[in-house]
């Protein structure tokens, strides 16, 4: 069970010698906390990790979700959106309302039944997984397919079979066959994200292992805050080297 943020302030606090919060409210330092934690992952993209099912756009080109980091892989494909006018055929997967659903009976149109009664559609856990996406770097596709692959006609299916990395931005990266205008692929995408500010009360997002360079961060922080004074930038100086070369860094395997 990783620390509370309560813990992580008490801990401060007593390096701090503030119990009793008269120089930082414990607000304050609550703050240096949520603060502390996404300059964790901005050094270690692998400190919080996500996984989870976005939809895609139109078109070839794709953005991360807002809280990530940096994208790792975009794993499969969990499904489509429903469109009216589509026929389908046995074993589609349509995904509504985090919900997949599977195809018992070809059909054209009509409504989307989503009931278990339906003799259309019956919700699907996908235990097994979905269609694979495999990556592949972005010169390699240019020379299999030529470079005008980005601007090939969308795929009816919206089934994915490549994602290609932008090694300008990662944040951004390109699907293949790309998208069409309606009834979007959604994928599952493995993403180091930024924590959300948490409470007092709540555990610290990004683990236990993270405690000390945590610790070093709030207190660099906290001396900042009367860095005009000699002493306390020396002081700052010190705990901002220890947050950066603490040890659980070295750890990083990029």
């Amino acid at each position: 069970m990783a620390k509370t943020a309560q813990q992580i302030v008490d801990q401060a606090e007593i390096i701090l010698h503030d119990t009793s919060n008269t120089r930082w409210s414990e607000a304050e330092l609550l703050y240096y906390v949520n603060e502390g934690m996404r300059e964790i992952v901005r050094i270690d993209a692998t400190a919080y990790v996500k996984e989870s099912s976005v939809q895609l756009v139109a078109g070839p080109a794709q953005s991360a979700p807002s809280d990530a980091n940096e994208i790792f892989d975009v794993t499969r494909n969990m499904g489509r959106t429903w469109v009216t006018a589509t026929a389908y055929v046995v074993d589609d997967i349509v995904y509504n309302s985090s919900t997949r659903y599977k195809c018992l009976v070809a059909h054209t149109s009509g409504t989307f039944a989503t009931d278990l009664s339906s003799s259309y559609w019956e919700t699907n856990t996908w235990d097994e997984s979905g269609p694979n996406i495999e990556q592949i770097p972005k010169l390699n596709l240019d020379v299999y397919l030529g470079r005008g692959w980005i601007s090939d006609d969308p795929d009816d299916e919206a089934l994915v079979t490549f994602w290609i990395p932008n090694e300008m931005n990662p944040l951004k990266y390109w699907v293949y066959p790309q998208q069409p205008s309606t009834g979007m692929q959604y994928v599952e995408i493995k993403y180091s994200a930024f924590p959300d500010d948490i409470a007092i009360g709540a555990e610290i997002t990004v683990g236990n292992r993270y405690e000390s360079a945590l610790l070093d961060y709030i207190v660099f922080r906290a001396y900042s805050k009367d860095i005009d004074t000699p002493e306390n930038q020396n002081v700052a100086s010190i705990y901002y080297n220890k947050f950066l070369n603490n040890p659980v860094f070295r750890l990083i395997r990029r």
